[in-house]
């Protein structure tokens, strides 16, 4: 006995490849949420910084001395010092960060699967972002601009402040520079006046002294000639009598002599003690005139140091100012950016959800149309073992 056995397996595989290019539409999709909405993000950062330093500082002066030796040394000293600092800074910027999306949809792909030779419709479904990665991309990189513009602006008007500075300090050593020049003139000046008023004491006191003795020597030879005369004319007769003149006379001479040098002797004394008066008035007027000019220039420098100061505080709060006023917009700036991501996200995420569901619903139909083919196969073989 034998026994005969065959078996006979036939595999037959066909695939077919459809690529369907998206060129906006959804292919046989429906029920299909996309969020069309125009989100538009516009925002306006206008910056007005006006600065107006104007400091004016009057130092005036005024000093008139008169002393009892009828000098003169009357001075009329007038400083007038004005500092106008105006600063306008002005920084407008206008940003328009706007996104615009519009996606249109229309569902007039005819999709439609033909069962004629038992096989399968196979694809791949290729879904597009619309350009919103795109869109986020060009989003940053306008705000990376706008803050970089934000910062050199802010570079700019700080170093336009440290010029200002400099420039205030330059004029305010200049104007100190030329009141000690001043200063020092004024001293010379009242030195000089103060040497010539002692060397005209000290000439006059030499020229009264040197009138004086030719005044006394003329008397005195004067007188000694008469005597001599009278003393030849009454010699012979009136020996005796002429001896007592010359003894008297004598005595006379010796008399107006010591009367003479005690007046020349108080003349001298009272020209001393004048012209020592005068030098110390002289003196006295000189440090008067000093101190005054010391203390002017310690009020100048107090005035200058204030101004500067000032004008430092207002330009280093002013820069303080525009620095957080930048730092905030970059952070509106990178909030509103941060949005615009979770917003893109957000439809990327509904583009890809909406892919999802019709990938599932085409598995869905190629399974139901399997599991049909296979009851008809079934069908077919039991309708032909039936029949044998």
């Amino acid at each position: 006995m034998g026994g005969r056995s065959r078996s006979s397996q036939s595999t037959t595989n066909h695939q077919t490849t459809n690529n369907y290019v998206n060129d906006g539409d959804f292919a046989g999709a429906s029920n299909v949420s996309v969020d069309e909405s125009d989100r538009s993000v516009s925002d306006s950062f206008n910056q007005d910084f006006e600065l107006n330093n104007e400091e004016n500082y009057d130092y005036s002066t005024e000093q008139d001395i008169d002393d009892s030796f009828n000098t003169d040394n009357s001075q009329h000293l007038e400083l007038r010092e004005a500092f106008n600092t105006s600063t306008s800074n002005r920084t407008e910027q206008n940003f328009d960060n706007s996104v615009e999306t519009d996606i249109s949809d229309a569902y007039n792909t005819d999709n439609s699967i033909e069962v004629s030779d038992g096989n399968f419709a196979h694809g791949d479904i290729v879904l597009s972002d619309s350009g919103a990665i795109d869109a986020a991309q060009a989003i940053a990189i306008a705000a990376l601009d706008n803050a970089g513009a934000s910062q050199r602006a802010n570079a700019e008007l700080q170093r336009q402040l440290a010029n200002t500075t400099a420039d205030v300090s330059v004029t305010a050593i200049e104007e100190l520079r030329q009141n000690a020049r001043d200063a020092f003139a004024l001293s010379a000046t009242s030195i000089g006046e103060v040497t010539d008023f002692s060397g005209d004491a000290i000439s006059q006191f030499g020229d009264t002294t040197e009138n004086l003795v030719d005044s006394l020597q003329s008397s005195v030879t004067t007188v000694a000639e008469q005597l001599n005369e009278t003393t030849r004319l009454n010699f012979e007769s009136q020996r005796g009598f002429v001896t007592d003149i010359t003894d008297q006379l004598s005595d006379t001479t010796r008399l107006t002599l010591a009367g003479q040098q005690n007046l020349i002797a108080n003349v001298t004394e009272q020209l001393t003690d004048t012209t020592r008066l005068n030098l110390e008035g002289q003196q006295e007027l000189l440090a008067g005139v000093t101190t005054q000019l010391s203390n002017n220039s310690q009020l100048t420098l107090l005035g200058q140091q204030e101004l500067f100061d000032s004008v430092t505080k207002q330009l280093t709060q002013t820069a303080q100012r525009n620095q957080a006023s930048n730092n905030g917009l970059v952070a509106g700036l990178g909030e509103q950016s941060a949005e615009n991501t979770r917003v893109i996200a957000e439809l990327a995420r509904s583009t890809n959800l909406a892919g999802q569901d019709i990938v599932a619903e085409s598995s869905q139909r190629m399974t139901l149309y399997m599991a049909a083919a296979f009851g008809v196969g079934i069908v077919a073989i039991a309708f032909v073992m039936g029949r044998n």
